[in-house]
């Protein structure tokens, strides 16, 4: 999963706008869109090129929403673009948290029940009133008398 992919650093693939500001991630890209001049995103972005959409497709890899971007003509549609891609990732981050901590508990509750099942089930076996009980404590008792007799047999030969 791309978690936070808005927030990563492109390290040294930073982007440098024609006004001199460094843009590291894409969350400095929707925040710099509304504080940019007309001048430094006509230059990024007209009708040959869009720098921004080639930033995001080959430094971050995110290509769906560079597609969303190159169809995106004004600076207010790319933020809209930007805005509801960060809002899915985070959406998305939030179901995939849930859906980790319903697993724990249930992986915790079954847990208790397999625990609570097996000390219910040991002690009975292990109680007087086990049918088994007795037929255990007969056969491991006559086993370490033989175990012992073979023992002082061979050691007297």
């Amino acid at each position: 999963m791309k978690h936070y992919t808005f927030n990563r650093d492109a390290g040294e693939n930073s982007f440098w706008l024609a006004s001199g500001e460094e843009l590291s991630t894409i969350k400095d890209l929707y925040h710099e869109l509304a504080h940019m001049s007309d001048d430094t995103f006509n230059t990024h972005v007209n009708a040959g090129k869009n720098d921004f959409a080639n930033w995001v497709d080959h430094v971050f890899e995110e290509h769906t929403l560079s597609s969303k971007l190159v169809q995106a003509s004004t600076r207010d549609e790319m933020k809209t673009a930007l805005g509801s891609w960060m809002h899915d990732i985070i959406h998305e981050s939030s179901n995939i948290r849930h859906a980790y901590k319903k697993t724990m508990h249930h992986a915790k509750t079954m847990g208790e029940k397999v625990k609570e099942h097996s000390q219910k089930h040991v002690s009975w076996i292990f109680s007087k009133d086990h049918p088994l009980r007795k037929g255990m404590l007969d056969f491991l008792l006559g086993f370490f008398i033989g175990a012992l007799s073979v023992f002082f047999i061979f050691n007297a030969l």
